[in-house]
């Protein structure tokens, strides 16, 4: 009855787990694993995309971000989710074959939702693309339906539990403490009465608009910091990281900026949109921004920043960068 912890993590480790104390250090091992397969995946969802020039030096700066460096050796399940967003915006960028790339959406938000309760969110960009594509012929078209079709059969059974144990399909424990100033309100309100009420009306009543807009402003800055962080490649020092991360996050605007310039409004859409989507939500929670929820999307992100600087560098420097970032794989993987 645990409503922390979404299932699918847990599901991944439990063929590996035998109950005695070498199995953190599985899950370790475990994590290293999926950390690997986010390159592999900014590879090769990057290569279907924008090609193997890109593709190659995308996966380079993932490969030596401390970001993912961090990931490797979390045991959580964000480096699950962040393959699953990851994988379900890309999916949406793509090519718009509705019969194939929509029930494929479906099913990897619902590894996204079993992973981690927001994943369902990720429903909101995708009907933007859709109608921005289609316009609102779209929703009447089997593809959105069959989408949702595919998330419900998939998520089902924690869907169900979720409305049979605490009444609501998508519940999840931290759904009212994002409504509360600090985490020290949460230990307070916890068993009482209160706690049922807290949402958006209940804070309306309990703060006032200046104290909700100093909350924001502070989440923003929080969140902020965590995304120049998560987004910077190389040195572990955090001066050098923000100054790299700024940088790559000023290229991958340049990137957005030319795809959609170039007509490619939909692939800026379902990856810049979405991380921006998820970066004021979490801005909203001011006190719970640390960088493993930032990171999936400035993972997302890395192929706009690579094609920001492409547009950026000479010619030269240009037909270097499948070189460049071949060796920064191979370092990596030493």
């Amino acid at each position: 009855l645990d409503d922390n912890r979404n299932p699918l993590y847990l599901f991944a480790l439990t063929p590996f787990m035998s109950g005695g104390p070498e199995d953190f250090a599985k899950a370790k091992l475990i994590s290293l694993a999926v950390a690997v397969g986010l390159v592999l995946l900014i590879f090769w969802m990057s290569l279907r995309l924008w090609g193997y020039d890109t593709a190659i030096a995308a996966a380079a700066i993932v490969a030596l971000s401390p970001a993912t460096a961090y990931m490797s050796r979390y045991v959580s399940a964000d480096a699950l989710f962040a393959a699953a967003y990851c994988a379900t915006v890309f999916v949406i960028a793509g090519p718009d074959d509705l019969r194939r790339s929509w029930p494929a959406w479906g099913a990897l938000t619902a590894a996204a939702f079993l992973c981690k309760a927001n994943g369902h969110l990720l429903f909101l960009t995708a009907l933007a693309c859709g109608l921005g594509r289609h316009g609102t012929a779209f929703l009447r078209s089997p593809a959105p339906w069959g989408a949702v079709a595919v998330f419900i059969a998939l998520a089902s059974f924690l869907l169900w539990r979720n409305a049979a144990v605490w009444g609501s399909p998508f519940h999840h424990y931290y759904t009212p403490i994002i409504w509360l100033q600090n985490h020290d309100e949460s230990l307070l309100l916890r068993d009482t009465p209160v706690w049922n009420e807290i949402g958006p009306l209940w804070y309306l009543r309990n703060y006032t608009l200046g104290e909700a807009a100093g909350r924001f402003r502070d989440g923003l800055l929080a969140a902020g910091d965590a995304f120049l962080l998560g987004m910077s490649t190389g040195p572990e020092a955090l001066w050098p990281r923000r100054a790299i991360g700024s940088l790559l996050l000023a290229a991958a605007g340049l990137g957005a900026g030319s795809l959609w310039r170039e007509g490619r409004k939909n692939e800026v859409v379902a990856i810049a949109g979405t991380a921006g989507f998820f970066f004021l939500l979490f801005s909203w929670a001011a006190w719970r921004t640390p960088l493993r929820y930032i990171y999936p999307m400035v993972l997302s992100l890395t192929p706009l920043a690579v094609l920001g600087l492409g547009r950026c560098a000479g010619p030269r420097l240009r037909a270097q960068l499948p070189w460049l970032g071949r060796r920064s794989c191979l370092t990596a993987a030493v």
